[in-house]
């Protein structure tokens, strides 16, 4: 006969989760995995009634973003610009960014509060990364990324070549260019 007062009489629910007098189950899920519990309800002459509940808390999918694979190509010594930022979603937030298999360019880093990638590449080719997004309830997510660093563009515009005459041996010496 109500009222009905309820209670967690057995088992642990997971942090941040709270069963209310009433019998509402609240809070935030913070935590993964398998909870078992008793609820008892009692009635207002004290008589009582139990059961056991399983709860089961998986990691929410968390998204990673940019979508693509091939990132904007870089420059050997010219700051990454404009600057990359990997971004999350879904999961329980407060992401950490971290790389997890391959390598970033000398030069180059990812913040891993904002996933920002900045910085100066130092060297040129294909670097080929893995990006790994963990939130604060330990969920975890990855994305494999390329990024291409070129080397600058060497160009002689308005050049004049010049001999600047021979060796002890008569050998023409190597020519050298200047601006006009």
């Amino acid at each position: 006969t109500a009222p009905y007062t309820f209670a967690v009489t057995s088992g642990t629910l997971p942090n941040m989760l709270t069963l209310s007098a009433s019998g509402q189950l609240t809070g935030v899920l913070m935590q993964t995995g398998s909870f078992t519990v008793t609820v008892t309800v009692t009635d207002k002459f004290g008589c009582t009634g139990m059961r056991v509940y399983t709860l089961t808390v998986d990691c929410g999918t968390i998204t990673i973003l940019p979508a693509a694979p091939m990132l904007p190509a870089a420059t050997v010594n010219t700051a990454y610009n404009p600057a990359q930022t990997f971004t999350a979603s879904g999961g329980c937030g407060q992401f950490i960014f971290t790389i997890s298999g391959g390598a970033l360019p000398a030069g180059l880093s990812v913040n891993p509060n904002t996933g920002a990638l900045t910085g100066t590449p130092t060297q040129a080719g294909t670097f080929n990364f893995t990006i790994k997004v963990t939130d604060k309830c330990g969920c975890m997510a990855t994305k494999n990324y390329s990024l291409e660093v070129l080397c600058p563009v060497v160009s002689l515009l308005n050049r004049q070549f010049f001999n600047t005459g021979v060796d002890n041996n008569g050998q023409p010496l190597p020519n050298y260019a200047q601006d006009p």
